[in-house]
């Protein structure tokens, strides 16, 4: 399996790349993957989280990589960052907290009992971020949403999933492996 990291900035893509065991890891900078991959070939791509440039803020500088998204076929996940930069390429917008209502730690999740993915009806997820998506337009479907926005969503018909959490961190303390597992089996993602 091949799998390639869009790195936003991130300080540890490593521990995005132990999510994906015994696959092959390609890391490739944000700025530079619309001028190396048209469209990816990889297994999978991910984009990994980031406390760079506020997207809004930022949006005609990551005009290139937000098309890039949109282009994309082959299964693609953001993680929290990731999630907003598609959100974004998709005409969500993105609603800021305030520089004093940064989210970070761990947050419990009820999830309905029926809902796509099969998951518990209770999840522990790690969370650092100061912008939310309050509601996503179409073509992306809300999966988990709370009283601080959308958590987890998709794409009607590309094989896209936003994380607006951390999978990768304190996997111990979290159940961000279990939602990791369950979006690779929906999909269609073996490692």
């Amino acid at each position: 399996m091949k799998v390639l990291i869009v790195n936003n900035g991130l300080r540890y893509p490593s521990r995005i790349a132990k999510l994906f065991k015994g696959a092959e890891i390609e890391v490739v900078a944000s700025v530079d993957v619309p001028l190396l991959y048209k469209v990816a070939s990889h297994d999978c791509i991910v984009l990994s989280g980031s406390n760079q440039k506020p997207i809004p803020y930022f949006h005609q500088d990551m005009a290139p990589l937000l098309e890039w998204i949109s282009q994309q076929t082959r299964p693609l996940i953001g993680i929290c960052y990731g999630a907003e930069l598609i959100a974004e390429a998709y005409g969500t917008r993105l609603h800021h907290l305030g520089v004093d209502r940064k989210i970070k730690g761990i947050s419990v999740y009820h999830i309905p009992v029926d809902n796509e993915l099969n998951l518990p009806m209770q999840l522990r997820l790690y969370e650092a971020h100061q912008w939310i998506i309050e509601k996503v337009e179409l073509p992306l479907v809300p999966i988990i949403t709370s009283e601080a926005g959308v958590a987890l969503f998709r794409h009607q018909t590309l094989p896209q999933v936003g994380l607006m959490f951390h999978p990768e961190k304190f996997t111990e303390e979290t159940d961000g492996t279990i939602v990791i597992e369950s979006i690779f089996k929906h999909l269609g993602i073996i490692h």
